[in-house]
């Protein structure tokens, strides 16, 4: 029976792939006012991949070669291309012929670049370069006598206005500043609507702007979409080889609506940490350490998180230098703005979670706050054992690792927006796949005996 069940293994990786795409499609189309359906839909991913060790034990194995299916995955492969290809053209088209970004964040870093090269700091006091913790910590402004000096039915028309304009006027009515004896929590809601990513993306789009303008954005965007792309495809022809299950991840990588609608078609910021987050992946594959250190420097330069989730990567590497040089890029990276204003950054970069406020994406929207601190700490703890696991060796399954920690975090997050989605989804169909494979070894030793400088 065992030898039977075996030769359907890649229809069995297969239908769970699509089980799981479909949950993502559902959940996808509860985006707003659904907040307990997208719960469960991700309790559901979440069996699916907890199901995988168990069925690996009595699937896994080599696969026998099927002519016909390796030329239709080639096929289906083509087809993905040239959908993203389309999807790439319109949203670089859509720039070119308006000189708009479809969706907010990415408009945010524009601002925040074009702030940046006039010396504001986008990170500082009375910045206001997030759409939605303008009108998330608006009560509390209110509170502080820092409500908009305009009426009520016109604060979302003249903030749209000075998003295209940037006119200093729109902003003080907008934001008025505290007064000199102003109380604290006063001062922090003038200084928490800052930039929300990390001064990578504005740098880098600072330093663009002058050349390409607005295209700045989208053009990086897509730029680094592909890259995305492409190295999870290398990722799982080292982890995987060549084979048809690989085939089947990446079809479905390419196939997945969330990178190339949000981070491509509306320019949403997550793709910079992610593209770093998998570049780091793939130098842990390869050995290159140097290049390891500095990916995840740049991932937490871009975004707290998911980059934080990587960090263990450096304990598996069993090298100093990777660590050293992670370390010294995050110094690098973040320090001329702790000495330029280290509580606007720290308020805007590192503790805004704290600040957030449930919304119609997160189910935490319905839950009691002891519930909501239980499932924090069960996900903390099922993701740092399961990265600990990875890191000192006691774990082979680096997808389904990956997966399992990137989705557990999400699920407890204050709002769980669709551009969050491919921090699990990527690697969720990929431990299908190495699920139902003989994965090569990970280029660790089975104990942490020594670390190297290498």
């Amino acid at each position: 029976m065992g030898m039977e069940v075996s030769r359907h293994r890649f229809f069995i990786g297969t239908l769970l792939v699509v089980i799981f795409e479909a949950l993502m499609q559902m959940f996808r189309n509860r985006l707003w006012g659904a907040s307990g359906d997208r719960g469960i839909i991700l309790l559901l991913g979440l069996a699916v991949l907890g199901s995988l060790p168990i069925l690996s034990q009595r699937l896994c194995g080599t696969e026998s070669a099927r002519p016909w299916r390796r030329n239709l995955l080639w096929a289906l492969l083509a087809i993905a291309l040239l959908w993203n290809l389309v999807v790439t053209a319109i949203a670089i088209g859509h720039t070119a012929r308006t000189g708009s970004i479809r969706l907010d964040q990415g408009q945010a870093t524009y601002n925040a670049a074009l702030g940046l090269r006039r010396g504001e700091n986008p990170y500082g006091p009375g910045a206001i370069l997030d759409f939605y913790s303008y009108f998330d910590r608006m009560p509390e402004r209110q509170a502080a006598a820092l409500g908009p000096t305009i009426p009520a039915n016109q604060v979302g028309e003249t903030l749209t206005r000075y998003w295209s304009s940037l006119d200093p006027t729109l902003r003080v009515a907008l934001l008025p500043p505290p007064p000199a004896n102003a109380s604290a929590s006063a001062r922090r809601e003038y200084q928490i609507l800052g930039y929300k990513y990390g001064p990578v993306p504005v740098v880098v789009t600072a330093f663009l702007e002058p050349i390409l303008g607005h295209e700045a954005v989208v053009l990086v965007n897509a730029i680094e979409t592909w890259g995305f792309f492409i190295l999870v495809a290398l990722i799982l022809q080292r982890r995987l080889g060549g084979t048809d299950s690989a085939l089947l991840a990446l079809l479905a990588v390419l196939l997945d609506h969330f990178p190339t609608w949000y981070y491509i078609h509306f320019s949403c910021s997550d793709i910079w940490p992610l593209f770093f987050c998998t570049l780091g992946v793939y130098a842990l594959l390869r050995g290159w350490m140097t290049i390891l250190g500095l990916a995840l420097a740049l991932a937490l330069g871009c975004k707290m998180f998911p980059a934080v989730l990587y960090l263990p990567l450096l304990i598996q590497a069993r090298s100093w230098r990777a660590t050293l040089v992670c370390l010294g890029g995050t110094v690098a990276i973040f320090l001329p703005l702790l000495i330029w204003d280290r509580e606007g950054l720290a308020l805007n970069f590192f503790l805004w979670p704290a600040f957030m406020h449930p919304d119609g994406t997160s189910w935490l929207d319905l839950a009691s706050t002891p519930i909501v601190s239980l499932a924090r700490i069960s996900a903390l703890a099922l993701a740092g054992v399961l990265l600990l696991r990875l890191a000192l060796g006691f774990e082979r399954r680096l997808f389904w690792t990956l997966a399992m920690a990137n989705m557990a975090i999400v699920m407890v997050g204050t709002v769980i927006h669709d551009n969050y989605v491919p921090w699990f989804s990527i690697w969720s169909v990929c431990a299908i796949a190495e699920a139902f494979s003989v994965p090569r070894e990970l280029p660790i030793h089975a104990r942490f005996d020594r670390m190297e400088f290498a």
